[in-house]
Order: C-alpha cells, then sequence, then structure tokens
C-alpha cells in the first residue's frame, strides 16, 4: 500500500494573492458543497465569502497604488483569511479527500505523499547579503539556529523579492533544498530590492524572514 497522499500548506500570509487564490479554489471545486460525503462545514460559507470578498476589494485599492492604509487594511483581512486557509480548511480538505490526489488538487493545495511533521519551521534568520562570484548575482547566508523548530530536519527555502519592506509587488524567486545554495542569478544593476526567506516543509511554510535590502552597483 502506497503512503496517504496529503495537501500541504505552501503560502504565507505575506503572500495575499496567493492566500486568496487557495480560499477561492476551496470553495469553487467542492469543498463546501459535499455535505452528503462530509457534512460537519469547518466555517459559514456566508463569513468565508465576506472574508474572500474583503481581501479581493483591497487588494485592488493596493494593486491601484491606493497608499500605506490600503496595505495594512489588506494585510489585516489577509491575516483574518489565513487563519481560515492555513487551520481549518487545510484539515477540512485533508479529511475530505485523503489519498484522492485529483480532488485535493483542486483545493489548490500542493500535495505531498510523506509524513506530515508536527511542527511548522520557524522563519530563517538572514545574516547578510553579498555580490556573488558569478556577474549580476547575490549570495543568501543564514545564521545557524539550533533551537525550536529550526533546528535540523530536512526542508526547503522559498527567497521572495519585493520593491520595499511591506512586500510590494512580492514574489518567490528560489526555491531550494540547501541552505548553502541561495544564490540569486540575473539580477538587475543598480535597482534596490528587499530579500526574505521562507523554510517550509510537509506541515507548512514558515513566515517570510525579516528581509533586507540589497543592490548590485
Amino acid at each position: 500500500m502506497g503512503k496517504v497522499v496529503i495537501a500541504v500548506l505552501h503560502c504565507t500570509k505575506k503572500q495575499p494573492q496567493d492566500v486568496i487564490n487557495r480560499c477561492v479554489n476551496i470553495r469553487d471545486n467542492g469543498m463546501y458543497v459535499n455535505t452528503t460525503e462530509y457534512p460537519a462545514i469547518p466555517i459559514a460559507l456566508s463569513t468565508y465569502n465576506a472574508q474572500i470578498g474583503k481581501c479581493e476589494s483591497l487588494q485592488g485599492l493596493v494593486k491601484a497604488k491606493g497608499g500605506k492604509t490600503a496595505t495594512i487594511n489588506r494585510n489585516a483581512a489577509i491575516k483574518v483569511l489565513f487563519g481560515m486557509l492555513s487551520g481549518k480548511n487545510l484539515n477540512y480538505a485533508n479529511d475530505l479527500y485523503k489519498d484522492m490526489p485529483e480532488e485535493l488538487a483542486k483545493s489548490g493545495y500542493p500535495l505531498s505523499n510523506q509524513p506530515m511533521p508536527k511542527m511548522v519551521p520557524d522563519a530563517p534568520v538572514m545574516d547578510r547579503v553579498e555580490k556573488g562570484a558569478v556577474q549580476n548575482s547575490c549570495k543568501i547566508y543564514l545564521k545557524n539556529v539550533t533551537g525550536g523548530a529550526q533546528k535540523s530536519g530536512p526542508g526547503t527555502y522559498y527567497v521572495y523579492v519585493s520593491d520595499d519592506d511591506d512586500g510590494t509587488n512580492i514574489k518567490e524567486v528560489l526555491k531550494e533544498t540547501s541552505k548553502h545554495k541561495l544564490l540569486l542569478l540575473n539580477l538587475p544593476m543598480n535597482k534596490k530590492m528587499y530579500i526574505g526567506v521562507s523554510k517550509g516543509n510537509t506541515a507548512g511554510e514558515s513566515e517570510i524572514s525579516p528581509k533586507l535590502k540589497f543592490m548590485l552597483y
């Protein structure tokens, strides 16, 4: 018998559009209508829909450059929606469709056949970012952390770049299993960027670390 396929969390509340997309996928792909098979809906659909709508509206304002207030309000709304996504809805999707990859995939969660750890890793602690040996590159160095959920254990590192420390236009630019290979290539010259790193396992993904500012001259 093969390992059970489960849905795993891979996004943080600092990735607002990903959170919204995941929640919409759950709503629109059978997770809230299959009441005969699994009647215990984790969150009232009206509450869930209202929060999705609020986040979509605020995300639109942020994309339209609505200023710092719009970003603050969007982040607060996303935090609430992320709590619905990462807790009850993840477990709900797994209880409903465990070992049914075609159905789980509709939820928008990445899938895994690995045992689920009990703890999501702590956010990595960035030490510094330096110009790389390769032209137009930079190397990211992490501090060694020995306590908490950060110590040992396999995981995947995700590197994010944004236009400012608030996470404007944040995007994932690198996925790497070794913290010693966090090298960004083909970077533009004379462009300020903010770099952050998260770590994930099959229990989920950590918060993105506090970002460091970097620019190639």
